[in-house]
């Protein structure tokens, strides 16, 4: 049975037996039929707005004007990411077994241990079974007394090889480990300036990700062949140039890096290593139309996007962004379509400081001081 409802603007979902659907606003281009776009076949998917078989749904589609081999169309549109197929709870599809929890990195600075013990805070106060472990190094944590540390449940020493590249701190290149250094079967990797908004579904967010090996925050895709002279990985360098350099064949999925999730399984470990590898030649051998991080460094997220191209994996969709930065949305319209919020590495404007203030002070408990922004940037 087949049953459809809208969850955000944009965003469809549908029950197939025990199968979800989500159809999504295209990443990029739309597959190319004559005469199909995007808003006819949503609009022909919002008439079944009552349960109906998968042979319905597909004659649905066939049934409108133009629009011929639906079932094909179907995969075509999963394939473009405009729609993601998951699996539900009792549906036959295998989630990795044992533990699951959360991952912050707080590495360094003093700072990301108190934003760290924030992130914390709001995954509790919405999912209050959550596992939550921080991964620190150096002086994170200092400024933590016991009683903020008691927000981890588990602290984990960042080793010195994953923290630094030679006797330089790396750590971009530590959050590319994340498959060696989490406790769990399941992780969710957020950044340390993450906050969740309170009462977000993040247990029911969590469940939609069985059945896939990767889930990172996601939002555009390179083909090979079909990019377009100035098409860029994010920010960090040219598509076609990197395509060329790693002699990549399949689509190129641009991976942010401060919201991802992945179950332990050989092609995520696979994608990691690549991950690594990749950034590792680029540190070598710098790409022309490379930008860098913070002091030169290379981006974990432009090696890791090149590593979707060259590894073999179950991607959780091609258009997933359930955490937004203030660099991708107005404040105003997050909260209609996002679990939360982070930062763009830039200092927050008065807005952004005020929306995180308010959480935090819902999600910290009574009887503790809100560690708000200014507070923790004075501290820096």
């Amino acid at each position: 049975m087949t049953i459809l409802h809208v969850l955000a603007p944009g965003v469809r979902v549908f029950y197939r037996g025990d199968a979800c659907i989500e159809i999504h606003a295209p990443a990029q281009g739309f597959p190319q039929r004559p005469l199909v776009t995007h808003t006819r076949v949503l609009r022909v998917l919002e008439q079944l707005a009552k349960p109906s078989s998968d042979d319905q749904v597909q004659q649905a589609l066939a049934g409108a004007a133009s629009i011929e081999a639906a079932r094909e169309l179907l995969e075509e549109l999963i394939r473009f990411g405009i729609v993601r197929r998951h699996h539900v709870p009792g549906s036959t599809g295998q989630a990795s077994p044992g533990t699951r929890g959360f991952l912050i990195f707080a590495l360094g600075d003093q700072r990301y241990g108190q934003l760290a013990y924030n992130a914390a805070r709001s995954i509790k106060h919405s999912h209050p079974e959550a596992t939550v472990a921080v991964c620190h190094h150096g002086a994170a944590l200092a400024k933590l007394s016991r009683e903020r540390l008691a927000a981890f449940d588990r602290l984990i020493e960042c080793p010195p090889p994953r923290a630094f590249l030679g006797e330089r701190f790396a750590p971009l290149w530590a959050k590319l480990h994340a498959d060696l250094i989490s406790p769990f079967d399941f992780t969710v990797v957020v950044d340390a300036d993450t906050v969740f908004f309170p009462g977000a579904p993040l247990a029911e967010e969590l469940v939609r990700y069985q059945g896939c090996d990767f889930a990172p925050t996601c939002t555009f895709t390179h083909v090979p062949g079909k990019t377009m002279p100035g098409d860029r990985v994010i920010v960090w360098a040219d598509a076609e140039e990197c395509i060329g350099r790693f002699g990549l064949s399949r689509p190129i999925h641009q991976v942010h890096l401060f919201y991802f999730a992945f179950h332990r399984t050989v092609p995520t470990q696979d994608l990691f290593r690549s991950a690594r590898e990749v950034y590792l030649a680029l540190g070598r051998e710098p790409l022309k139309s490379m930008r860098t991080w913070y002091a030169g460094r290379v981006s974990a997220e432009l090696a890791m996007s090149i590593a979707t191209a060259k590894c073999d994996f179950a991607l959780y969709s091609a258009s997933h962004v359930p955490v937004m930065n203030n660099a991708m949305l107005p404040l105003e319209a997050m909260t209609t379509c996002c679990l939360g919020l982070t930062f763009c590495g830039a200092p927050p404007d008065a807005a952004w400081q005020a929306r995180y203030d308010a959480i935090v002070r819902v999600v910290t408990p009574p009887g503790i001081e809100p560690l708000l922004w200014s507070r923790i940037a004075a501290s820096s």
